[in-house]
C-alpha cells in the first residue's frame, strides 16, 4: 500500500461563484464515448464515474448528500453483466419520522446507437429495479436490471442519497476489474467543517485541488448561501484491478477533522448527533430522542491518546465491562473444576458461546440501560466515579444480543474469573477499510477480546455465525485497537 497524504491539497482558489459544473451531462454522451469498440481487451469500460457529497435541506432537514453518476460502456458479449448494478444505501424514510423524508433520488438509462448515428435512449420502469430489504441499522440497497442492454450500448444512473456520513463517507473507489477512464470525486462543505483525504496504491492523481467559493443551499420555501469549500480529486485512465480485493486498487478516503458550531443552520441537527459514532446503532425512536452537541466545537476526529478515556466514559461502552451481573455464583459453578487461568478462559468462552445467540447486529456500543448511581473507585476501566447501567442484563436473561453484547460478557465474565481480558475494536471488511494513521471511531463495527491467560495473549470472539465464529468466518482488517483503562493500542489481527 502506498499512500500518498492529501491534506487538503495542492492549490487554493477563492471564487464568488458556484462550484464547477460535473464535466459530463446526463444523457449527452461525447463522440470519443461513441466511437470506442474496444479498449485492451476488457469485456467493458467505466467511461465516467463522478461522485459529490454537499449538504442540502431540501427536504426540511439538512443532510449530507452522496451523489454519483455513473457511465459504462458494455463492449463484449462477457461484459453484459454489468447490466446490473447494485447500490447500497442508508434508507433515510426507514430511519426517521419525517413526513418528507426520501431514500433516494434516481434517473438511469440504456444508450444505444441506431445505424444512422441516432442514440435510442431506454429508461428504467419501476419493474427494472429490485428492491431489497432493509439490513441492520437502516442499510440497504437496490440492483437496477438495465434493459435492451447489447454489445455497444451504454448504461448510466445518476442518484443523489441523504446520508448521516458526516464524518466517515464510505471509501471512493477508482480502480475496479475493468478499467476506468475518468473517475472524479468532489467533497463540498462549510468552511467551517474540515475534512482530510487520503490517497491508496498509486503514485500520482491527476488533479487534487481545494477552492473556496459561495454556493447555495436548497430548503422547501427557498433556499441560502453560504461560504464553503471543495476538495477535487481525478484520475483518469486506470487500469483493471488484478486482484479481486477492493483494498488491493486505488481508493480514496475522506474524514471529517474538526466541525464547529460556527455553521449552524435550521435543520442540521440530525447531522450533529451523527456526529456522535454511537448514533448509528440507535432505533428510529432513540434517534428521535437523541441528544445532539450542543458546544462549539461540534466535532474532532480522536487519537490514541483521547479514545480510550471517552469510550470508557460512554455509558454504552465503559460501564457495562465493570458492573457486577449476579452472576458469581454461575461462574464460580462453570470455573469450578479449572485448574489454571487458561482453563478458565476456555470454560467462560465455552459457556458464552454455547449459550448466547448473535441477533446478527454488528456493534461497537451496548444498548442503554437504566443508570445505577454509584460512588465506588472503579478501579479495572475508568479512572473516576461512573454511573453503571444494566444494559447487559436483557442479553443474560434472554441469551441473546448483539456482537458487542455478546462480547461484553465474554469480558465481563473473563475479569471476573481473574483473566485479564480488554475490548478490541475491529472492521470487517465490507464494513471499511482500516488505516492505523488515519482512522476514527465511526470505522469500527465489531468487538473482540484479547485476554492474558498463564503469560499468553489470547483473542477471543464468542459470537457464532451458524456453526463458524464471526473472527474466524468473517474478513477482517489486519489491526484491531485494543482498550485499556487509560491508552489505546494497534495489535495485528490473525484468525
Amino acid at each position: 500500500m502506498k499512500p500518498i497524504s492529501l491534506i487538503v491539497g495542492l492549490f487554493v482558489m477563492l471564487q464568488l461563484v458556484s462550484a464547477q459544473k460535473a464535466p459530463l451531462k446526463f444523457g449527452k454522451p461525447g463522440e470519443d464515448e461513441l466511437n470506442i469498440i474496444e479498449h485492451h481487451g476488457a469485456p467493458a469500460v467505466v467511461l465516467y464515474d463522478f461522485g459529490q457529497y454537499y449538504l442540502d435541506g431540501r427536504i426540511g432537514r439538512v443532510f449530507f448528500y452522496y451523489k454519483r453518476h455513473l457511465r459504462i460502456k458494455i463492449l463484449s458479449e462477457e461484459g453484459l453483466k454489468y447490466a446490473r448494478q447494485t447500490i447500497f444505501y442508508y434508507d433515510l424514510t426507514k430511519a426517521t419520522y419525517f413526513s418528507n423524508s426520501q431514500s433516494y433520488e434516481l434517473r438511469a438509462q440504456t444508450l444505444n446507437t441506431t445505424d444512422n448515428g441516432k442514440i435510442v435512449k431506454t429508461r428504467l420502469k419501476s419493474k427494472d429495479i429490485i428492491r431489497s430489504g432493509v439490513y441492520s441499522d437502516f442499510n440497504t440497497d437496490i440492483t437496477l436490471v438495465f434493459p435492451n442492454v447489447k454489445v455497444g450500448s451504454i448504461i448510466e444512473y445518476e442518484i443523489n442519497i441523504p446520508t448521516i456520513n458526516l464524518v466517515n463517507p464510505p471509501i471512493w473507489a477508482m480502480q475496479f476489474e475493468i478499467p476506468v477512464l475518468w473517475s472524479e470525486l468532489r467533497v463540498i462543505t462549510p468552511l467551517d467543517f474540515d475534512y482530510s483525504a487520503k490517497i491508496y496504491n498509486t503514485d500520482y492523481i491527476d488533479i487534487n485541488e481545494e477552492s473556496s467559493f459561495v454556493t447555495s443551499m436548497s430548503y422547501p420555501r427557498g433556499g441560502l448561501t453560504y461560504s464553503a469549500n471543495q476538495l477535487r480529486f481525478v484520475k483518469t485512465n486506470i487500469a483493471a484491478l488484478p486482484d479481486t480485493m477492493l483494498s488491493k486498487g486505488v481508493y480514496l478516503k475522506i474524514m471529517l477533522e474538526y466541525a464547529s458550531r460556527k455553521f449552524a443552520l435550521p435543520g442540521m441537527e440530525e447531522l450533529f448527533k451523527a456526529l456522535d459514532a454511537n448514533y448509528k446503532y440507535l432505533d428510529k425512536s432513540e434517534k428521535g430522542s437523541a441528544l445532539h452537541n450542543t458546544g462549539y466545537l461540534l466535532y474532532k476526529r480522536p487519537d490514541l491518546s483521547g479514545i480510550a478515556g471517552k469510550l470508557m466514559k460512554d455509558p454504552g461502552f465503559g460501564p457495562p465491562l465493570v458492573i457486577n451481573m449476579g452472576f458469581n455464583d454461575s461462574l464460580k459453578s462453570i470455573t469450578a473444576s479449572s485448574k489454571s487461568q487458561t482453563e478458565k478462559m476456555d470454560t467462560v468462552f465455552s459457556y458464552v458461546s454455547n449459550n448466547f445467540e448473535w441477533d446478527g447486529n454488528y456493534r461497537v456500543f451496548v444498548r442503554d440501560g437504566f443508570s445505577v448511581k454509584t460512588t465506588e473507585f472503579i478501579s479495572r476501566f475508568a479512572s473516576e466515579n461512573a454511573n453503571l447501567n444494566t444494559s447487559l442484563s436483557k442479553s443474560m436473561r434472554t441469551h441473546s444480543g448483539s456482537g458487542s453484547e455478546i462480547n461484553f460478557i465474554l469480558i465481563n465474565l473473563l475479569n471476573s474469573a481473574g483473566v485479564k481480558t480488554y475490548p478490541v475494536l475491529v472492521s470487517t471488511l465490507d464494513f471499511d477499510l482500516i488505516d492505523t494513521a488515519f482512522f476514527n471511531l465511526h470505522q469500527f463495527n465489531h468487538v473482540i477480546a484479547l485476554a492474558e491467560a498463564d503469560g499468553q495473549h489470547y483473542l477471543l470472539d464468542a459470537v457464532k455465525n451458524g456453526e463458524n465464529y464471526v473472527l474466524t468466518s468473517k474478513p477482517l482488517n489486519d489491526f484491531g485497537l485494543v482498550i485499556y483503562k487509560d491508552r489505546a493500542e494497534w495489535i495485528a489481527i490473525k484468525p
